[in-house]
């Protein structure tokens, strides 16, 4: 199991998740450097996600991403992600962050599910992308999907595929039921390497899922996070899940640390 440090929250800018967000143009999570990167959707669009020319938006077959009011996690917004998908097209819905040589990190997000449709062949909420040279932006290779493994209509679990020449599934820790119609955490800590210096280890609210290590993660130094819908189905479908209060931190965050405050 990979050990951690709690946060300590009062060295930061924080509010109760019931305290109402602030607008305003993006600020730091207060003073502190554990913070790399976050969003709560309170500037009223997705630029978080593009400030600073390191990430942005993507969408592809049918794919859709927008700003919505219901449901939120914390504050006024929330993005919901929708994916339509058809002929075993892939549909793609996601909000990324992209960094070369990021050292290791948490990278943790809050999402909702209304309900886990049949019929879907793959649809990933959270995933994982480098290059196989990293100064390449055309070298882009797929490296970890967690996926949604549909149990019924209200629940799901998750399964972590791990791509490349050994691709396969990853071996549970523990299969907590994913519900649908509430906010639930994932967080994974990630030590990109090309050697078996690697680790990752993903959290459920709060319970580790998934503990890889001494194992390479990463083709190059490049790391790429993915938020949102991935989905691919040979009848028509359509899959929504809504995400929120996202962050890159050096220090994991946990489902009990408060929801973030953007200040005035």
């Amino acid at each position: 199991m990979v050990a951690v440090r709690p946060v300590a929250a009062s060295a930061l800018l924080l509010a109760l998740g019931s305290a109402p967000a602030c607008n305003g143009d993006p600020v730091d999570l207060g003073p502190s450097s554990e913070f790399r990167w976050w969003t709560d959707h309170e500037s009223g669009d997705l630029s978080d996600w593009s400030r600073d020319g390191r990430g942005g938006t993507w969408t592809a077959a049918g794919g859709v991403l927008e700003l919505v009011t219901a449901p939120v996690r914390s504050g006024a917004y929330a993005v919901r992600s929708t994916v339509i998908s058809a002929d075993a097209a892939r549909s793609e819905s996601i909000a990324l962050r992209g960094q070369d040589a990021p050292g290791e990190a948490f990278y943790s997000a809050w999402f909702h599910v209304p309900e886990f449709p049949e019929g879907l062949d793959y649809w990933l909420l959270f995933k994982f992308r480098s290059r196989s040279d990293a100064g390449d932006p055309s070298s882009g290779v797929e490296a970890w999907d967690l996926v949604f493994a549909r149990r019924d209509a209200g629940s799901a679990a998750l399964r972590l595929y791990r791509h490349g020449e050994d691709a396969q599934d990853e071996e549970a820790v523990a299969s907590p039921p994913v519900l649908a119609g509430r906010w639930f955490q994932i967080e994974a800590f990630l030590r990109p390497a090309t050697d078996e210096t690697g680790a990752l280890a993903v959290y459920q609210d709060g319970v580790l899922i998934y503990d890889v290590r001494s194992r390479p993660t990463m083709p190059s130094t490049y790391v790429e996070w993915n938020v949102g819908g991935v989905a691919e189905a040979s009848a028509p479908r359509t899959a929504v899940l809504f995400f929120d209060d996202a962050a890159i931190s050096t220090v994991r965050l946990g489902p009990t640390f408060p929801a973030f405050y953007r200040a005035p």
